[in-house]
């Protein structure tokens, strides 16, 4: 259905921002713009928070019939700290090793509940997905009979390959997909909706709400996405990592260069820089794709091996 309003927001990349936009224009709605991503502190948690009360004003002028409601917001940051929960201990389980998650399945990015018309629904298959993970490790089921390698991989998904057929051949699993709020959903580095430590206090469903969007990774210092990706490195103990370059991300293209030095360095491990093309379908081929990612898999089994 046709959005009644559009709530846009700057904490990703600038063609996300763009379409936010567009989407507004085509179906002639109004859109507001939130500026995120500033980083945790008390400053920057009160300027996006009054950013989303002038947001809601802004719907409650546009749209008749709309009233902010507090208890129901309470409700669905409940909600979402749940499902937040949840990925937490999925996380717990693809540090197992053999990995416990399928790499196809490492790719599938959670919306949250609140994102759903019925976020109760929603809630139970972040539920459903954890315990199905639960019952796997449990059972000692590993997605590969004989895991040798374990990778990283960074920022999207591929376009128009399919790595997972030359890797899975290989012996190589992904435990996860490295993206501008992974380490946030899943409990590497930040703490979840509810959690007082980090600014001393219990935070309103509004400032719950401002946190977050200050937490992605793509848009503060390139030295946090830098820090996060290692983190993730660290958490799932990987052997390398596929860094996916996609030319037109201005938040992570430039840092993959940064990236794999650090993690070289610090780590010890490799990291492939893998360009890629979002809108171009004929910029590699299959082939292409799975000599170099072939490649890749016969370094990082000479380092392991060393």
């Amino acid at each position: 259905p046709p959005p009644d309003i559009v709530l846009a927001h700057n904490t990703a990349c600038h063609m996300e921002l763009t379409s936010f936009k567009a989407i507004g224009e085509h179906f002639n709605v109004p859109v507001f713009t939130l500026n995120g991503g500033l980083g945790a502190s008390e400053d920057s948690l009160a300027f996006v928070t009054d950013q989303l009360k002038e947001f809601i004003e802004f719907a409650e002028s546009k749209i008749p019939g709309v009233r902010y409601d507090e208890e129901r917001m309470a409700e669905l940051v409940e909600a979402d700290g749940k499902a937040f929960a949840y990925m937490r201990e999925i996380n717990q389980l693809r540090r197992h090793v053999p990995c416990l998650l399928s790499s196809l399945d490492a790719f599938r990015l959670p919306r949250w509940p609140t994102y759903y018309p019925d976020p109760g629904m929603a809630l139970n298959y972040f539920e459903a997905w954890r315990d199905e993970m639960m019952e796997r490790g449990e059972k000692g089921i590993g997605v590969l009979e004989n895991e040798k390698l374990r990778l990283l991989w960074a920022v999207t998904g591929p376009f128009y390959f399919n790595p997972f057929r030359v890797l899975s051949k290989r012996g190589v699993s992904v435990p996860a997909l490295q993206f501008g709020w992974m380490t946030r959903l899943f409990g590497i580095t930040y703490p979840g909706y509810g959690d007082e430590t980090e600014y001393g206090r219990k935070l309103t469903p509004l400032e719950e709400q401002a946190r977050f969007l200050n937490s992605n990774a793509w848009a503060v210092l390139g030295e946090t996405w830098v820090n996060e990706t290692l983190a993730a490195c660290r958490d799932l103990k990987v052997d390398g990592m596929v860094y996916y370059v996609q030319i037109g991300c201005t938040a992570s293209a430039g840092l993959g260069r940064v990236v794999a030095e650090r993690a070289e360095k610090e780590l010890g491990i490799p990291t492939l820089l893998m360009e890629g093309r979002q809108l171009d379908a004929q910029f590699k081929t299959q082939e292409e794709c799975e000599k170099e990612l072939d490649s890749f898999v016969d370094l990082c089994l000479n380092m392991k091996n060393a």
